[in-house]
């Protein structure tokens, strides 16, 4: 119970406010909760605007920096750099820097993606583009320019080989299945047979790459990528699977509206801060 202040001395009140203060805080720790719901507010207002301004492709977001003068050289991704298998002391990693990747160049980068996409193999609004990539920059790159289009991304475990893989890529109804040059095994003869026909099969090699980087970016109108909600499916992301096949786990527009801008706030992080993923490759975030 709070001591009544008003019958004491100034000189004793002040310090039994700061008491009576740090006693709520200890049992309820109200602080914490008022930081998460003040995030929680302003996460839903952020992803209300979107809806209502048909700005729920998460695309719009990184278009938005890229195009921002104060914003578009800051760093959207850094990867860090090889580090030789016969380290034997910190002297031997003196020199190595990561790889910074502006927002503007993310962005023009995808966008050279998605002529690829569009042009090369007709990736339309609502197809489903079915990726099998390590964690590397083309991975992003993809993962935006089929938003771009208005498609959507199914994000295919690295590690599944044979019917396993096979019943992941006809299972999200793929357009076309990308994989990543280093686990290009994966798409054996047998896979490419059965997926033949119904699904277009590509390694993204030097040669592919190349010829992408080379063109020039193509960025759709808004309406071919207009008109989602925050229900509607993002990606598609598929586990190894506990027991049988494995099994798509639907990732809906607002996870990728809410959770971000949300917890960004709780934590409050900053446009200058940056987060580590697994093992490659570092990401900055813009915070606003």
């Amino acid at each position: 119970m709070l001591t009544n202040l008003t019958a004491l001395p100034l000189t004793l009140a002040a310090p039994a406010a700061v008491a009576s203060l740090a006693y709520l805080r200890a049992k309820t720790s109200w602080p914490n909760d008022y930081a998460l719901l003040k995030a929680t507010v302003i996460g839903g207002l952020y992803a209300k605007n979107c809806v209502k301004n048909d700005r729920v492709n998460r695309f719009y977001e990184l278009e938005k920096h890229a195009l921002d003068a104060k914003a578009r050289d800051r760093s959207f991704l850094a990867v860090p750099p090889h580090i030789p298998k016969d380290v034997s002391s910190p002297a031997d990693l003196e020199g190595l820097q990561a790889t910074e990747l502006s927002y503007k160049h993310v962005y023009e980068t995808v966008l050279k993606f998605a002529a690829w996409l569009k042009q090369e193999h007709g990736v339309n609004k609502g197809d489903t583009v079915a990726i099998d990539f390590t964690n590397k920059p083309q991975f992003i790159y993809l993962w935006f320019a089929i938003w771009s289009l208005g498609a959507k991304a199914a994000f295919i475990n690295t590690n599944l080989r044979g019917q396993a893989l096979l019943h992941c890529v006809k299972a999200c109804e793929a357009k076309l299945f990308i994989v990543d040059p280093t686990i290009k095994e994966a798409l054996t003869d047998e896979v490419r047979q059965e997926l033949e026909g119904s699904v277009v099969s590509v390694v993204l090699d030097e040669v592919i790459e190349g010829r992408i980087v080379a063109t020039k970016g193509l960025r759709v109108p808004d309406a071919e990528r207009g008109g989602q909600q925050m229900w509607d499916t993002a990606v598609l992301i598929f586990t190894s699977g506990t027991t049988g096949l494995p099994k798509p786990a639907v990732v809906p527009w607002r996870k990728f509206l809410l959770s971000p801008k949300t917890v960004g706030n709780w934590m409050g992080i900053k446009s200058t801060d940056r987060y580590y993923t697994v093992s490659e490759i570092a990401y900055t975030t813009q915070s606003g």
